[in-house]
């Protein structure tokens, strides 16, 4: 491959440099590679896979690369399959997995998707699993004549403020949870050198 895109610039007083380099032929966009260089620490991404769906399934293999754990992902899309067309798995060596599998549908002016089996896993044991539904479209059916919703610039300094106090307290509460369920579901060795 060569690189199709060079970059270098100092930004923050920190010296960036970038590559981009894709693959050859009709398909270069199914094989591509970005490296990225600041102040001398490398971090290098590699995608493959079929990323516009000629076969009619679409997929991606990449890893990402530098001065931290290795991130993998692994993902699949098969529109015209009409159970679990979608399976995903995000990885980080050492560290564990995010394995998910659902139905992703797209229509004209929507997007529909359920996710049945999502799971934590660690060192090859699963720390919890779930499911989420996520839609995107006209809305039908449903009232929204009583929300009111604000612009985060249009609030006042004592609204903001509220406002963060709320976030957080939100965010304490679900770490505690978080916490508390990995307490009960991890062995006590493995937990210890989580938290």
């Amino acid at each position: 491959m060569c690189p199709l895109l060079r970059y270098e610039d100092t930004l923050f007083d920190a010296s960036v440099k970038a590559e981009l380099y894709l693959g050859g032929g009709e398909e270069y966009v199914d094989d591509l590679r970005l490296e990225l260089d600041v102040d001398g620490q490398q971090v290098t991404l590699d995608s493959t896979g079929d990323h516009g769906g000629k076969r009619g399934v679409f997929t991606d293999q990449t890893t990402i690369k530098g001065p931290f754990p290795s991130i993998t992902s692994d993902y699949s899309y098969d529109p015209k399959s009409t159970a679990n067309n979608l399976q995903w798995e995000l990885g980080m060596d050492g560290m564990g997995s995010l394995v998910m599998a659902g139905q992703l549908t797209a229509g004209k002016d929507s997007l529909d998707l359920a996710l049945d089996n999502i799971s934590v896993r660690m060192m090859g044991l699963e720390i919890c699993s779930l499911g989420l539904d996520y839609f995107v479209g006209p809305c039908q059916g449903i009232d929204l004549s009583t929300a009111a919703p604000k612009l985060v610039g249009e609030m006042e300094s004592m609204e903001l403020m509220v406002l963060m106090v709320q976030v957080q307290a939100n965010a304490q509460h679900w770490l505690e949870t978080t916490e508390q369920m990995f307490a009960r579901r991890l062995p006590a060795e493995l937990y210890s050198t989580m938290f």
